[in-house]
């Protein structure tokens, strides 16, 4: 006998969003979480190399990394 437990997430984009977002800032990317929140966004399955996607629409800045922060 073959016993399985599946669970199943269903989340409408917006509560996505929220956890992605709320991710972001319990890992400490805060400044990514900020980009995120007002800016458009998709997330795609790749299927060939099996991974998800997240792409958002928005000009985000990079700052230069000093040496006393590595």
């Amino acid at each position: 006998m073959i016993v399985s437990n599946k669970l199943e997430v269903r989340l409408n984009a917006v509560e996505l969003k929220q956890a992605i977002i709320d991710y972001l800032i319990k890992n400490g990317k805060e400044e990514i979480a900020e980009f995120l929140e007002p800016n458009k966004w998709a997330l795609d399955y790749l299927y060939r190399s099996k991974q998800w996607s997240l792409l958002i629409d928005g000009i985000y800045e990079e700052r230069e990394v000093t040496n006393e922060a590595r």
